[in-house]
């Protein structure tokens, strides 16, 4: 069994789909629908369906029967970063999935394209063995309505989906080149995952300083400001990748800090230390680039 990190939040796709759309072909326009509806209905269920089961098999294949099935840069993004954290997690997990109904809704205008909601009741299970540590269960809700857009004829992508009542594609912020060099070590912040209850920097580092580099990770911070001249510090998890980067080696890895309610004057420090002395400090204002994602609607008492 492959190894799987942290689990993920899906929800019903928020008015605009603001990621632009991946596909073999551009979308389809519900104008240019013909032929066999039936079979574009079925086409779309089964979509939703076979999505639902690369969820519970990612641990089983590092998710790479997700990515085949996304439809936007944001969804794409997150199954990189899934696979990821699949070779992170120190430790095994397994998926197992019960879908209770699929429905079909009915068809959606997305920009133009056709897109098509179909309602899903149904939740994941991953059992969770960590190397050393007592093994644990998540169950994850997965009822709500999945979105898929139309590629090509009979042949649909997801768009957005639900879990735990929280918005995957809501909860997700790719950034445009949010990079800096200090000293032959380069850091870039590729995106942040907002699902609760954390806050998940994804990032990727690489060395070219001639020697060693080790993160200096007490000091790993993600701070806010609390009022004039003050600021509020809170410390990070860290995966094992971004420890130590040998010389001349790239890596990836994500940082997870306890979810924010608020960004403004926002900023991420990220500390290394040189082999041999030295340090050198990745400080990145994130407060107008971050917006805090919706909070997932509480559960009814039981």
């Amino acid at each position: 069994m492959r190894r799987l990190a942290c689990g993920v939040a899906l929800c019903l796709l928020v008015a605009s789909c603001s990621s632009s759309l991946r596909g073999p072909a551009r979308p389809i326009a519900e104008e240019q629908v013909v032929g066999d509806l039936g079979l574009d209905l079925a086409s779309a269920r089964q979509t939703a369906i076979a999505f639902l089961h690369a969820y519970a098999d990612a641990p089983r294949d590092d998710a790479a029967a997700l990515a085949p099935l996304v439809a936007t840069d944001k969804l794409a993004d997150w199954v990189h970063w899934l696979a990821v954290q699949n070779r992170e997690f120190d430790g095994t997990i397994e998926g197992s999935l019960e879908i209770r109904s699929v429905r079909v809704a009915g068809f959606r205008d997305l920009q133009g394209a056709l897109g098509i909601e179909v309602d899903v009741s149904g939740a994941v299970r991953f059992d969770y063995a960590p190397a050393g540590a007592a093994p644990f269960q998540r169950t994850r809700s997965l009822d709500g309505p999945i979105l898929l857009v139309r590629v090509a004829p009979a042949d649909w992508r997801v768009v957005d989906l639900t879990r735990d009542g929280q918005s995957l594609v809501s909860g997700i912020t790719v950034f445009n080149q949010l990079a800096q060099t200090i000293r032959g070590v380069y850091l870039r912040i590729d995106s942040l995952f907002q699902f609760s209850p954390s806050w998940q920097f994804n990032v990727v580092v690489e060395n070219h300083s001639g020697r060693g580099i080790a993160i200096d990770a007490p000091d790993v911070a993600l701070t806010l400001r609390a009022g004039p001249g003050g600021r509020t510090r809170v410390g990070g998890v860290l995966t094992p990748s971004l420890a130590r980067v040998p010389d001349g080696r790239a890596v990836q890895g994500s940082i997870a800090f306890p979810e924010q309610t608020a960004a403004e004057g926002l900023r991420l420090s990220i500390p290394f230390r040189l082999a041999g002395g030295g340090r050198v400090t990745f400080d990145f204002p994130l407060g107008a680039l971050v917006t805090p994602a919706p909070a997932a609607p509480s559960s009814p008492s039981p």
